[in-house]
């Protein structure tokens, strides 16, 4: 029986669309002075370059905790906190823009991108007990891919607006980085991704990306 879209997207779980598979993990913590930059690199050992999800906080029980900070400084945190993954690292760009010093503690979960397909360690055991939990909503993938240049369009017509999540790969050195947010006062203009109830449009005027990863979800927004 095939699937029927109307109603996955009102479903916590569905069997009919894949989910994000976790393929590997790391939390750990930096320093970083008053008025300073900290610019940490940690081998990975995965094989290729992950794409990635970043949390972070500035308690160690992440009672409160946050994305990457996009294009520039979170004035009220007085911090950014940013990352690139390349076939053998993780970057990390922290900034702290405090007086005083300040620990930085973070979390970054690994995808393997759709375009390989490797054997990896179970991961389980670094999280809960749980390997599917309908306590929480798992974002259901309907289409996923890597282009082939730095400007495309993704037709995915499902009649609303449905989460996207993006990820660059840098022209000049094959880097990953989360697209957070777009930079409409940019100049000149900088890459952009834009999301309508039929496409998913990802425009690179100034020649920095060299090819994108998708996501587009199920899930409407």
């Amino acid at each position: 029986m095939p699937a029927i879209l109307a109603n996955a997207k009102n479903f916590l779980s569905s069997s009919d669309y894949p989910v994000d598979m976790i393929s590997g993990s790391y939390p750990s913590s930096v320093t970083v002075a008053g008025l300073s930059n900290s610019f940490p690199e940690i081998t990975h050992d995965l094989g290729y370059a992950p794409l990635y999800y970043v949390k972070w906080s500035l308690t160690s029980d992440f009672s409160t905790s946050y994305d990457e900070t996009g294009v520039g400084v979170s004035s009220s945190l007085q911090a950014s906190f940013t990352a690139q993954t390349s076939t053998t690292k993780l970057y990390l760009f922290i900034n702290n823009n405090s007086a005083s010093s300040r620990t930085f503690y973070y979390r970054v979960i690994y995808f393997m991108p759709p375009d390989t397909n490797i054997t990896v360690a179970p991961t389980q055991a670094n999280f809960d007990s749980f390997v599917l939990s309908t306590d929480f909503n798992s974002p259901k993938i309907y289409l996923q891919d890597r282009t082939t240049t730095g400007a495309a369009t993704i037709t995915h017509s499902l009649g609303y607006y449905p989460q996207v999540e993006v990820w660059k790969v840098r022209a000049s050195d094959g880097r990953i980085i989360h697209h957070l947010e777009n930079d409409s006062d940019a100049v000149p203009l900088v890459e952009t991704v834009k999301i309508t109830t039929t496409q998913l449009i990802l425009a690179d005027p100034s020649a920095y990306v060299g090819s994108w990863y998708y996501k587009i979800y199920v899930d409407e927004v």
